[in-house]
């Protein structure tokens, strides 16, 4: 081998940064742990990043691609941006996803009656109008850049499947023993004349720094990452969650800020240190020959993209799929609105003999079962379920849609197969059908079987169907 390629994509582009930051009382009750409703204050403002794709001398269609700093919308909440987007021009293609903090407030509609949750609607209209004014500028500032892509490591995100031997059971916490994917993308924007318009960040970790303890709106570890980056490179920088089900922060689940800082600072770090050391733009890396010295020496330098390389950076393909996945038994409507009757009438107990923690405990099981009763609006009759994602060809670099919340072992097994080609797995853009996970994790008790619809097999479908996917394009 005397050439490495440098995965590079070539497109028309455009970004717009919006600040979606909502009320500092706003609805916060994610956790079901936590004693408070309503947020009391804001730790870092939340954005929208919008980013725009369009294929280079090609208007027919434009990929617009929203990322939003929230834990998740419904999917009513996410198809209502779509349609407004979609309003602006026939011709886009919209994709809504993610950062997953778990401490932007929780917009689901159930949530309207409690304190702060009044705020919620206001918020989310306000929200999309401005998506929208947002996405007319980008599409007016669409230009010709080329992204360079580079791959590293950072040590943040662990496995969270913890098995506590004492009592017998797993947990959802820092496991030491099993080695998480660390895996960071980089990308580099820039211009046609090489200035850097922004950078991205591909990476799979649960920004679950912040948990009960923190009724701050925070973009978790996410926001001092990008600030951490954007103070050395002076443009913005976008964070795209990776496939994480399985992955979270070593020091977790805690309300001190400053962790989730230094969290951020992490990722920040390691996410520059591959900038620094990454090609330059349009350009592959070739053996030029040895020269002698004290050691015969082989001596390697970077040539411009040639004609073939070139052409192959600028394809532009998109394929929308679904495929059918099985589902277990789950709960009915009634089963569930029974169980929170019981469970109401145990907390009120709880509450008159002073047991804080059966409480906690009992407040924590409401909310488990007031997520499965949103989780079954959506979910058919049959014991199969249609399941859609999405996968673009952007040159050298395949970008994966999907719902739920995948394993991280999703995007490994991509980038083993695919090892030409920038894999970028963004999960988190449709329904919340919970996790999805490999067949040997069934049967152990683990917290994402329980938040899960799916039965055993689902994952290697989804993966061999994704697979094939990638090859089709490929071979296009």
């Amino acid at each position: 081998m005397d050439k490495v390629e440098i995965q590079t994509t070539r497109t028309q582009f455009a970004f717009v940064r919006l600040d979606i930051t909502p009320p500092e009382d706003i609805y916060h009750g994610l956790w079901g742990a936590a004693p408070q409703h309503a947020a009391t204050g804001i730790h870092k403002n939340i954005f929208a990043d919008i980013l725009v794709f369009q294929k280079l001398d090609d208007s027919l269609q434009s990929i617009v691609m929203i990322f939003l700093d929230h834990v998740m919308f419904e999917e009513s909440q996410q198809e209502m941006i779509k349609e407004t987007i979609q309003n602006i021009s026939n011709n886009l293609k919209v994709l809504v996803t993610f950062s997953h903090t778990h401490s932007a407030g929780f917009m689901y509609s159930d949530r309207v009656q409690f304190p702060g949750g009044e705020k919620i609607n206001p918020y989310l209209k306000l929200t999309r109008d401005n998506i929208k004014e947002s996405t007319k500028k980008a599409i007016d500032q669409l230009e010709d850049v080329t992204i360079t892509f580079g791959y590293g490591q950072c040590g943040l995100a662990t496995n969270r499947d913890y098995k506590d031997r004492k009592r017998d059971q797993y947990v959802c916490g820092f496991n030491p023993e099993v080695v998480p994917d660390q895996t960071l993308l980089v990308g580099r924007v820039s211009d046609a004349k090489n200035r850097i318009l922004c950078n991205l960040v591909h990476y799979g970790c649960h920004p679950t720094t912040l948990a009960w303890e923190n009724s701050l709106i925070s973009p978790d570890y996410v926001g001092e990452m990008r600030e951490t980056i954007e103070k050395i490179t002076t443009v913005p920088t976008m964070f795209i969650l990776g496939a994480c089900g399985d992955l979270g922060p070593k020091h977790g689940f805690v309300g001190d800020i400053e962790v989730a800082d230094k969290n951020g600072r992490s990722l920040g770090y390691s996410a520059l240190s591959i900038l620094e050391t990454m090609a330059p733009s349009g350009k592959d890396y070739h053996y030029k020959g040895p020269v002698v010295s004290g050691a015969t020496l082989g001596i390697w330098d970077y040539f411009s993209q040639d004609t073939v390389r070139h052409k192959k950076t600028t394809i532009f393909k998109c394929i929308e799929k679904h495929v059918f996945l099985p589902m277990k038994k789950i709960k009915n409507r009634e089963t569930l609105l029974s169980e929170i009757e019981k469970l109401k009438i145990n907390l009120e107990k709880a509450k008159n003999n002073n047991e804080a923690l059966m409480c906690r405990d009992f407040e924590a099981e409401i909310e488990r079962d007031r997520r499965w009763l949103k989780r079954i609006e959506i979910l058919p009759k049959n014991k199969k379920y249609k399941f859609n994602y999405t996968v673009l060809r952007l040159g050298d670099a395949f970008w994966i849609f999907c719902g739920g919340e995948p394993y991280s072992e999703i995007q490994s097994i991509l980038r083993d197969k695919f090892k030409d080609y920038v894999i970028i797995f963004s999960p988190l853009s449709g329904p919340n059908v919970g996790y999805l996970f490999p067949e040997n994790r069934f049967g152990l008790g683990l917290y994402q079987e329980e938040a899960s619809i799916f039965d055993e097999g689902h994952f290697e479908i989804l993966v061999s169907s994704i697979q094939s996917t990638i090859d089709e394009l490929i071979n296009v």
